[in-house]
């Protein structure tokens, strides 16, 4: 008997550190997690900048916060009707909470004004968080990112590059109306040499009162002066450079910062924009290349007119120059037109003369059934909508380069004669209408070939009640000729050819009197005249020196 109890007894004591455990674990793990078990909280900004707070911190900083979030929540009081809706779906910080191998989450929302910060908690329970913490928490460097001005001003080099500043010294206003000196959002640098075309652009997140800028080439100091006067700078060649900032914002009330700093960078340099015409003497319904050199980025070529053409050319890139055509409508008056172009801080004005030309009125049989079955407003706008993105497209291809004149119809031996010209008004006999006429029309042979007129990409193939079977070829920065009134056509849409190739037979279809050619010839939508280019010059290309 004796034996059996011993035995009953060992048992008993060999399971009690096991009960122990698990009352332990059952305990552990249905415990509250209040103040007195918390060892731990994250913080989480509301720019995702993390936080780490010990209730045994060595920082004393970081333990006087510590206590102060767990007093804070301790004293608040719950909020009447939740979480006030203005702060609905506004950023907040995420504090986590943790103790016993546990975490709870809670959301707090903080405002400008310290007696507006509330918290909620893991079951969304809104809660109202006592002045005196939220003025203690507006103050420490864990509420930078609830200040704007919090963050050092950055610099932006030529709309391309970040630089952070080399030294700071910045003051950022409180929500109480003291300003702190604090840690600052210092922001990130774009690494590496800067490549700064069209001028060292400079641009800050606060712009300051003074800005006075050293730049150095090598060991000579090429600029030492406001940025207001860097206009006055211009590089010849290539080079590298070191630009250093001294800049400073001024107190004053209507601010929440003021501040000093330094910033430094390197800038290669590439050598300046120059700029040509291919000719300075035309006539209207001419157009003229213009070329802009050492272009890195297109959208910073400017270009105007005095007076008015009422045409905003379109630029293409070839290697680094710019290139564009600039028709001179034959609706323009004759005289001296000053084309200024620019680039970054470089610019010229180039005077381009368009002579006197008289355009006359050209009468033409054709019957007041032909023209109410083909040219009408209806008509008219069909011809506008099927073509106007035909006209709006543009290759920054030259297929025109080194090709010579264009081809030339009035020396071609099938009979091609000009009829009517481009520009002048056209009258349709039987009934009195008048329009500008935007083409050459050729009378001819049914059935003829139809020759390209230069190297090109057929961009459209088609018909029209207007045009009849058309076909419009694409020769480079906008450049286009156009076929109507064809017979049958023998290229198709995205075909290459090249000057001289057939693309189609003569015909006589659409608005017309008989078997026509009519021949077009326009930059993007503004019809301009072939003449110029059945010249032994054809489209000379001019580079700038």
């Amino acid at each position: 008997m004796k034996s059996k109890f011993a035995a009953l007894v060992l048992v008993v004591l060999l399971l009690i550190p096991t009960g122990v455990a698990i009352g332990s674990y059952f305990m552990t793990n249905h415990a509250p997690l209040n103040a007195g078990v918390i060892d731990t909280i994250g913080i989480s900004d509301i720019d995702g900048t993390s936080f780490t707070l010990k209730k045994d911190d060595a920082s004393p900083a970081a333990a006087e916060m510590f206590s102060a979030i767990i007093d804070a929540n301790d004293r608040a009081e719950q909020a009447v009707g939740g979480l006030p809706e203005p702060l609905h779906g506004t950023k907040f910080y995420a504090l986590s909470f943790h103790g016993l191998e546990k975490t709870l989450n809670y959301q707090y929302y903080f405002t400008a004004n310290s007696t507006d910060a509330y918290y909620c908690d893991d079951k969304g329970i809104a809660y109202k968080l006592p002045v005196d913490f939220v003025s203690k928490f507006h103050a420490s460097d864990y509420a930078i990112s609830l200040y704007e001005t919090a963050h050092a001003p950055v610099l932006r080099v030529a709309d391309k590059y970040t630089v952070a500043a080399d030294t700071m010294s910045w003051q950022y206003k409180l929500t109480d109306g003291n300003y702190s000196d604090k840690s600052i959002i210092p922001g990130e640098t774009t690494p590496g040499d800067y490549f700064i075309d069209g001028g060292i652009n400079l641009d800050f997140t606060y712009q300051p009162d003074v800005l006075n800028v050293k730049i150095t080439d090598g060991s000579k100091v090429v600029f030492d002066n406001e940025y207001s006067k860097m206009t006055e700078l211009s590089f010849d060649k290539a080079t590298t450079v070191n630009v250093e900032l001294s800049v400073s914002w001024y107190q004053d009330e209507t601010r929440n910062y003021y501040g000093e700093a330094t910033y430094k960078f390197d800038a290669d340099i590439p050598a300046p924009a120059d700029f040509a015409v291919n000719k300075a003497k035309i006539e209207p319904g001419d157009f003229i290349v213009v070329s802009v050199s050492n272009v890195y980025d297109l959208s910073r070529v400017q270009f105007s007119c005095e007076p008015n053409i009422n045409y905003t050319p379109t630029f293409f890139l070839e290697g680094t120059t710019a290139r564009a055509l600039v028709p001179v409508s034959y609706e323009l008056d004759s005289g001296n037109y000053s084309m200024t172009m620019s680039y970054g801080q470089k610019s010229k004005t180039i005077d381009v003369t368009v002579e006197d030309k008289t355009f006359k009125r050209v009468p033409v049989v054709i019957s007041a059934a032909t023209e109410k079955a083909s040219r009408t407003e209806a008509t008219l706008a069909a011809f506008d909508e099927a073509l106007s993105p035909v006209a709006s497209g543009g290759s920054d291809t030259l297929y025109f380069r080194d090709s010579g004149k264009f081809y030339d119809y009035t020396v071609d031996t099938r009979g091609f004669a000009i009829s009517v010209g481009i520009g002048h008004t056209k009258v349709i006999s039987d009934t009195g209408t008048s329009y500008r006429h935007n083409g050459v029309d050729f009378k001819v042979a049914v059935g003829k070939d139809v020759a390209a007129v230069m190297d090109g990409e057929v961009v459209y193939v088609g018909d029209t009640a207007l045009s009849g079977n058309l076909v419009v070829i694409e020769h480079g920065l906008g450049l286009k000729s156009w076929y109507a009134h064809l017979g049958d056509i023998s290229v198709k849409q995205g075909d290459k050819v090249e000057k001289g190739d057939v693309i189609a037979v003569t015909g006589n279809t659409g608005f017309t009197n008989g078997t026509t050619l009519h021949l077009g010839l326009s930059v993007f939508d503004v019809p301009v005249s072939i003449y110029p280019l059945w010249e032994d010059e054809g489209l000379p290309v001019v580079d700038p020196q």
